[in-house]
């Protein structure tokens, strides 16, 4: 009897053992692919933060409720003259950037109806007075819960004033000919 028990128990082990062995390998595989998934989210980030940097459009991250800034690129600086340190942690309202603060609340207002905005014109100012023409496109993104707003904009500041030139000299053209 004793003998019996101690086959069956023996039997037990080794069932017991197999099935460790079998759960140990897929728990390897899991580990594995988590591994594996990291790196690809980890290759995914380092390439949005290279293309954020290095991007000569202004990206920058404000909050949505107040628009205060939480990050920017070299592209904004370049553009606005605004250095890291005079921008972060101030609000665009603050820094009278908005040529027409009504603006920025129309393209928050479109940002919380559609979440996204793009093709918006407006006009800003430059840390040393000059007007920037600027193309936006922006998206509603969250932060540890709280809502921001990602901008991309592109300064047409040349564009518009080529604009501008051509329909000055299509004018002229027009009175010269009447």
């Amino acid at each position: 009897n004793k003998d019996k028990t101690r086959e069956e128990l023996i039997k037990q082990l080794e069932v017991l053992q197999k099935d460790y062995n079998s759960g140990k390998v897929l728990f390897e595989k899991e580990i594995s692919g988590l591994k594996e998934s990291l790196k690809i989210v980890a290759r995914s980030e380092e390439k949005f933060r290279k293309a954020y940097m290095t991007s000569p459009d202004s990206i920058n991250i404000n909050r949505l409720s107040d628009g205060m800034y939480v990050s920017i690129n070299e592209g904004f600086s370049k553009i606005t003259g605004y250095s890291e340190e005079d921008t972060i942690g101030k609000t665009s309202l603050e820094m009278n950037i908005w040529l027409s603060p009504d603006e920025r609340s129309t393209l928050v207002n479109e940002i919380k109806a559609k979440g996204e905005v793009r093709n918006f014109e407006s006009r800003f100012l430059a840390k040393n007075g000059t007007k920037i023409d600027g193309l936006i496109a922006a998206s509603l993104i969250e932060l540890d819960g709280v809502p921001h707003i990602l901008s991309v904009i592109r300064d047409i500041t040349a564009q518009k004033k080529a604009e501008e030139a051509l329909i000055q000299e299509r004018n002229l053209i027009n009175a010269i000919m009447n």
